[in-house]
């Protein structure tokens, strides 16, 4: 599932580039830990939060150069129209400002937003049954069902959540 993997990757690098600078961009305050994943198509009405166009069809390097590119742009308050619109997902980490649980809003004419939580160490029951420390994040997906039905999206989000526990699966598709 190639949307799948491309969402893994941006939050993977989100997490790995410490996406807590973003929230520093003096453009966007709060919005600016939001990374969209962008079609080619570039729609008229704005997202109001930096996008990364045609992320599928980019190198794990070049998706970090276009996320290291916004930053500067939002840090020295550059960010124009065409860095603003074109998003069918939504990344918000809210999670590098402490938050754990969102109720995420698509921003038309998006199609799903995912609101990322601080990961947390939590005590869960391990493999053998006994209980240790693990992990945790939780992320809060919402799709337009007008454009996806429900169990789509629950297969996209397993996908998702697979490569994220997995992330050396993520080499099978890197470019």
């Amino acid at each position: 599932m190639p949307g799948a993997f491309a969402v893994a990757l941006a939050v993977a690098l989100a997490l790995l580039l410490d996406v807590a600078d973003l929230a520093a961009l003096s453009f966007f305050s709060v919005a600016a830990a939001l990374l969209v994943l962008a079609s080619a198509a570039n729609h008229h009405v704005y997202s109001q939060v930096p996008v990364v166009k045609d992320v599928q069809a980019k190198s794990v390097f070049e998706v970090a150069a276009a996320l290291r590119e916004l930053q500067q742009l939002g840090a020295a308050n550059k960010l124009g129209e065409q860095h603003l619109t074109g998003g069918t997902i939504s990344l918000s980490n809210m999670g590098s400002i402490g938050g754990t649980y969102l109720k995420p809003v698509i921003l038309a004419p998006q199609t799903a937003i995912v609101a990322l939580g601080r990961i947390q160490t939590l005590p869960r029951q391990q493999a053998h049954g006994s209980v240790g420390l693990s992990k945790v994040m939780v992320a809060n997906w919402a799709g337009d069902h007008r454009v996806i039905d429900g169990a789509t999206m629950g297969r996209f989000v397993n996908t998702w959540k697979a490569l994220l526990e997995n992330p050396t699966n993520m080499l099978a598709h890197l470019k």
